[in-house]
């Protein structure tokens, strides 16, 4: 339950994804090679982590003219989680920050329509080390198409809390 007393859901893939990474499983994977990543303006489907760390759409390094997304944080204990939107695709980016405990990251999607899914993980699991702030790659955030951070706190436990979606 957020500060607004909203309860929202978190989908199933995205906790055991979680509580994988809180101690069940390895470690995440790291990101695909960004000028293989494949990011296309069409939805790459749920199955797909299309994430290219640090690179734009055709892979090219460098930094990319973003802006925050008020009102999509969430908050657990010592770690806050928000989105970023790239202001010349729509492309959105999870960030999360610690300061004082250690958390995990995720950025999920959700499609509406035909051909739609509910909410999805697009992206690796990602830790968030104590007094360190830890981002995804850009993420397709197309037509009818939602993204949101979800986060847990890995030095308190709990469960896993999800921002609102960017639409």
């Amino acid at each position: 339950m957020n500060a607004r007393g909203e309860v929202r859901r978190v989908s199933a893939v995205t906790t055991a994804i979680l509580v994988a990474t809180l101690g069940l499983a390895g470690p995440a994977q790291a990101d695909p090679d960004p000028a293989t990543a494949g990011i296309t303006q069409a939805d790459p489907g749920p199955s797909s982590v299309d994430s290219a760390f640090d690179a734009g759409s055709s892979g090219e390094a460098g930094v990319q003219a973003a802006e925050y997304i008020p009102g999509k944080d969430v908050e657990v204990g010592n770690c806050k989680g928000w989105l970023n939107r790239r202001t010349t695709d729509g492309y959105v980016q999870a960030l999360a920050q610690s300061w004082g405990n250690e958390c995990y990251m995720i950025l999920e999607r959700k499609r509406l329509g035909a051909g739609g899914y509910d909410w999805t993980p697009v992206s690796d699991t990602r830790l968030v080390g104590i007094g360190y702030v830890t981002k995804t790659g850009w993420h397709w955030n197309g037509t009818d198409a939602g993204s949101r951070v979800c986060v847990v706190n890995a030095t308190l436990g709990g469960t896993v809390k999800c921002g609102a979606g960017a639409w």
